[in-house]
C-alpha cells in the first residue's frame, strides 16, 4: 500500500510566510493535489491560492528560521511551489514544478570569529551532517542549502546580517566528504569561510589548495535547482 504523507499548507504574503498546520480551507482559497515520486511514495498536498487572506495558524509544529528564509528565497528567485513535510522524511523542503520535484535539506549557522585556521583565515560558519543520516537520505535529498548569517560591520558595531546561501547538490557533498574526518561521533562538520565571492570549507584534512575545499561555485547557485527541475 502506498503511504500518504501530509504536508504543510503554505501562504506567501509580501515578505513573510504564514504556515497552517491543521486548517480546513474554504474551497475558494485552496486546492488539493497528489504527487507520485520515483520511489512510489505518494505526497498529498494542500496549498492556498496566495490571495492575501491571512488564515489562523495553529502552532503545533515549529519550523526552523532557516527553512522559512530558504523557502522565501526559492519562491522569490525561481517562482516554484514549496512544501514542508509534517514529519521527518529526510528533507526540510520539497520544491515542485509540475510533476517534477527536488528535496532540500537546510543547514543554518551563525558566523564565528573565535578561531584562526591553518590557512590564516578568521571567521567561519559551522554546519553539521550526521554520517548515518547522510547515507540514509540518499535518494531523498537532492540539494543541501547551507545558510550562514554573516555579520556586516558598521562604524563601531554590527549593523546588520547578510544571508549567504550555498546551494550544493547531494552528489557534490558525497564527493567532497572524501577530504573530511567524521571522527568518533561520525559527524561531518562544514566550516565555511567567506571572502567576497570566494568560499572555502576550513574543516578538512587537506590544504585549501585542494579543489574539494572550494565552494565558491555554489554561492547563490539557485540555477542548479532550476536546471534539475527543467531536465
Amino acid at each position: 500500500m502506498v503511504e500518504k504523507i501530509p504536508l504543510f499548507a503554505v501562504l506567501l504574503m509580501k515578505n513573510h510566510l504564514v504556515f497552517n498546520s491543521k486548517v480546513d480551507f474554504p474551497p475558494a482559497l485552496s486546492f488539493s493535489r497528489s504527487f507520485q515520486t520515483s520511489n512510489n511514495n505518494l505526497f498529498s498536498f494542500k496549498i492556498n491560492n496566495q490571495n492575501g487572506v491571512k488564515l489562523p495558524v495553529r502552532n503545533i509544529w515549529s519550523l526552523q528560521p532557516g527553512e522559512c528564509i530558504v523557502a522565501e528565497e526559492i519562491m522569490k528567485r525561481l517562482k516554484y511551489e514549496i512544501f514542508f513535510p509534517l514529519r521527518d522524511i529526510g528533507i526540510d523542503l520539497l520544491v515542485v514544478k509540475g510533476n517534477k520535484h527536488v528535496g532540500i535539506q537546510v543547514k543554518e549557522s551563525r558566523y564565528y570569529f573565535s578561531r584562526k585556521w591553518k590557512s590564516g583565515h578568521i571567521g567561519h560558519s559551522w554546519h553539521q551532517i550526521k554520517k548515518k543520516k547522510f547515507l540514509r537520505d540518499k535518494g531523498y535529498v537532492d540539494f543541501y542549502v547551507f545558510l550562514t548569517y554573516l555579520p556586516m560591520l558598521g562604524e563601531h558595531k554590527i549593523s546588520h546580517f547578510e544571508n549567504k546561501f550555498l546551494v550544493v547538490p547531494y552528489e557534490e557533498i558525497e564527493r567532497r566528504i572524501a577530504v573530511k574526518d567524521p571522527g568518533k561521533r561520525e559527524v561531518y562538520s562544514f566550516c565555511f569561510h567567506f571572502e567576497g565571492n570566494k568560499v572555502w570549507d576550513e574543516r578538512v584534512t587537506v590544504s585549501l589548495e585542494n579543489e574539494l575545499t572550494d565552494y565558491s561555485e555554489f554561492l547563490d547557485a539557485w540555477h542548479l535547482i532550476d536546471k534539475k527541475l527543467k531536465n
